[in-house]
């Protein structure tokens, strides 16, 4: 019984830091894209800016 009480604790317990770890990634993703944005509006003339944004 002890056995499979410790393999559920385990499943749930690495279920919940495959979520963690997710949503990290995808924070991660978004700011990385926003500074992509920011990158390229910096590289483009500010006559073409406007247009682009």
């Amino acid at each position: 019984m002890d056995e499979v009480m410790k393999e559920l604790v385990q499943e749930a317990v690495s279920g919940e830091v495959f979520g963690v770890w997710f949503l990290i990634g995808a924070a991660l993703v978004f700011w990385m894209q926003a500074g992509f944005v920011m990158v390229e509006a910096g590289f483009t003339r500010a006559k073409i800016q406007e247009i682009s944004l």
